[in-house]
């Protein structure tokens, strides 16, 4: 990798500050949009040098996503086990959800998919009967707020007239980010651990290699 890096930057005359900013950024950020105005220069780069950035990633234990048909850069990690509230669990496997059952026949051209913040909140209610989220909850807009800020869904500024709530779009990372594989092990992990801690604020959701890298076919666009 190293001397990769140092032949580009010696015979194309890339600026090293320019491959560290990309790198830094794609880390914060986890994925970069081909079509968002703040991500497109380091989205660029990085599509240019797909390997190099591949390559450095893989020394953090991280996998790396490049699809073309959505437009979309990113990556995961390959081990890893995180903690998360149970709301925060739920409603991730409720975006994907949504996002399975409705991408074949609703979805933009981009792969992603416009919904209601009040579809949303039905439909994790109805999935978890759980009623710790609702229109007036702070926990539904902090966890919306999470979720833009790690590019699984796009948040509108403006509230809609009918619902009071802002239509919320589901990114296609959605699907490397929770795979069917990782729904089944987070329902065992949830029924498991659910009875037993019901009143304890967060659970841990074995999130292994295997769940992430088994994603069927047409779900995972990937290139390297």
């Amino acid at each position: 990798m190293f001397n990769e890096v140092r032949n580009l930057l010696a015979n194309q005359r890339i600026d090293e500050a320019e491959l560290q900013e990309a790198f830094v950024v794609l880390q914060e950020r986890q994925f970069l949009f081909r079509s968002h105005s703040r991500d497109k220069r380091f989205y660029n780069l990085i599509d240019r040098y797909p390997g190099i950035f591949e390559s450095g990633l893989q020394l953090f234990g991280y996998k790396f996503h490049h699809s073309h048909e959505h437009g979309y850069i990113g990556y995961t990690p390959s081990h890893f086990v995180a903690k998360m509230s149970i709301s925060e669990s739920v409603l991730m496997f409720t975006l994907r959800l949504i996002y399975h059952l409705e991408k074949e026949y609703r979805s933009n051209e981009d792969g992603s998919i416009s919904i209601t913040g009040s579809h949303l909140i039905a439909q994790y209610k109805e999935l978890s009967e759980r009623s710790d989220l609702d229109e007036t909850s702070t926990r539904f807009y902090d966890l919306i707020k999470l979720f833009q800020r790690k590019s699984i869904i796009r948040v509108e500024s403006e509230k809609n007239e009918e619902t009071g709530l802002p239509d919320i779009t589901i990114l296609p990372t959605i699907e490397v980010l929770v795979t069917p594989d990782f729904a089944a092990s987070f329902v065992k992990n949830l029924r498991e651990r659910d009875s037993v801690e019901a009143d304890s604020e967060a659970i841990e959701a074995d999130i292994v290699a295997d769940n992430l890298d088994d994603a069927p076919t047409g779900e995972q666009h990937e290139t390297h």
